[in-house]
């Protein structure tokens, strides 16, 4: 079943000559070959994990050639700094989209990221970031994708560009989840079977163990 607490992801796409740059972004486009597309991603909360606020990439760093890179090298582009490879999570949903469904982005886009979902508490909040950002992508650039196939992309993340060996029953309550519901489901192959509807006298809570999901 979801949680009360939720992920937000907002998306704003922007032509790469009107798009606004941090300066060390703006410094590197000089020093390189001019104005290329960028991803400039805010996250709330940072202060509370010890990870980076900020993250920002050229999305030609996800190229090689003509063709997206392979996930082994995405893996190592976000462990260079281990306070942001939490960008992982937001960014690798881009490569994702371009990898498996052939999506071609020509936008800067900058994200912004304010979850709830307590963190490293085995409550899904890797899974709420990564399902929050890829429905935000697709609907900022008009990519029918439904809620399982979604589920099934965001676990791609995880698994490849990650490199966390989930299975994606979170991402399926995440994508899938409904208010005041059940999810009953298969994970092998990862469909729904059906929505239950919880008596209006029942309540849930979940009790922090003090064990770390890591």
């Amino acid at each position: 079943m979801p949680l009360r607490e939720a992920c937000h992801v907002a998306i704003q796409r922007n032509h790469p000559s009107k798009q606004k740059l941090w300066k060390h972004v703006q410094a590197r486009q000089l020093e390189s070959t001019g104005v290329v597309p960028v991803v400039q991603i805010v996250s709330f909360g940072s202060e509370l994990s010890n990870r980076a606020p900020t993250f920002d990439m050229d999305l030609s760093d996800f190229m090689d050639g003509d063709k997206p890179i392979s996930y082994e090298k995405a893996r190592e582009f976000f462990c260079q700094d281990p306070s942001q490879k939490w960008a992982a999570y937001v960014s690798g949903t881009i490569l994702i989209l371009m990898t498996e469904l052939g999506v071609q982005f020509t936008d800067s886009m900058s994200i912004l990221v304010s979850s709830a979902v307590p963190e490293g508490k085995g409550v899904s909040s890797s899974a709420s970031v990564e399902v929050a950002t890829m429905s935000a992508i697709a609907a900022a650039y008009g990519l029918n994708i439904t809620p399982r196939d979604l589920a099934l992309l965001c676990q791609k993340v995880e698994n490849h560009v990650v490199g966390a060996p989930c299975g994606v029953m979170d991402q399926m309550a995440s994508a899938c989840g409904e208010a005041n519901k059940l999810l009953a489901m298969v994970c092998q192959p990862a469909e729904v079977k059906e929505l239950v509807m919880i008596p209006s006298h029942m309540r849930f809570w979940g009790l922090d163990s003090g064990i770390r999901h890591r």
